[in-house]
């Protein structure tokens, strides 16, 4: 049969209905519920919006418990309890040979005044005091009187535990630097002591 022969389709014998495009608009605009229905990131191109609720969104946190408070505290106490005798043993000795160092300089100092007057210098200890002078030697800052350093202050907070110069607490240097007589300074801060050395020969001055 031809196709100008053919009957029209919803006419005649043919009963049949072709479907239309009403069918196609239904099934666009119909809702679609279950697991049928895409997510909105398929169909926007964009991640789900969060929206902030939650307790990570708030941004606040717990607090600490008192056990933990508590064991910090004790780690803290442990820490300074096995560092306090170390640090007191460092700082003696910091400040045992810094005092050390100071004696050294100065008795080498009364040895270039001497050689450089052609006259004698004096370097006199005072061990209950915690100080010592070069006699005829002017103070550095400015002050009126002689050369004079206190141990016991800052920064040395040292002890001049004993001086022995032939028996004396002094040593004198000539023109030529050599000592009257060779003895020792022993210095102390804290559990820490030096002892500062010059020779009666040569007149070297050393920590031994």
């Amino acid at each position: 049969m031809s196709a100008l022969n053919r009957p029209d389709p919803g006419h005649g014998r043919d009963d049949r209905r072709w479907p239309g495009p009403y069918s196609v608009v239904a099934a666009a605009s119909s809702p679609v519920t279950g697991d049928s229905c895409p997510d909105e990131s398929r169909n926007t191109g964009h991640a789900p919006r969060v929206t902030g609720h939650g307790p990570r969104a708030t941004g606040h946190g717990r607090g600490f418990s008192l056990l933990e408070v508590l064991l910090v505290l004790a780690i803290i106490g442990v820490s300074a309890a096995v560092a306090a005798p170390r640090y007191a043993l460092a700082l003696g000795r910091y400040r045992a040979d810094l005092a050390a160092r100071r004696i050294v300089a100065d008795l080498r100092l009364a040895q270039a005044h001497a050689k450089a007057s052609s006259a004698p210098r004096t370097m006199s200890f005072s061990p209950a005091a915690g100080q010592y002078q070069l006699l005829n030697v002017p103070a550095p800052d400015g002050k009126p009187g002689d050369y004079t350093v206190v141990l016991s202050a800052a920064p040395y907070h040292a002890e001049l535990m004993s001086v022995d110069f032939n028996g004396g607490t002094q040593v004198v240097f000539n023109g030529w630097g050599l000592p009257n007589a060779g003895g020792a300074v022993v210095v102390s801060a804290g559990s820490l002591q030096r002892t500062v050395v010059v020779e009666g020969a040569t007149g070297r001055v050393s920590v031994p």
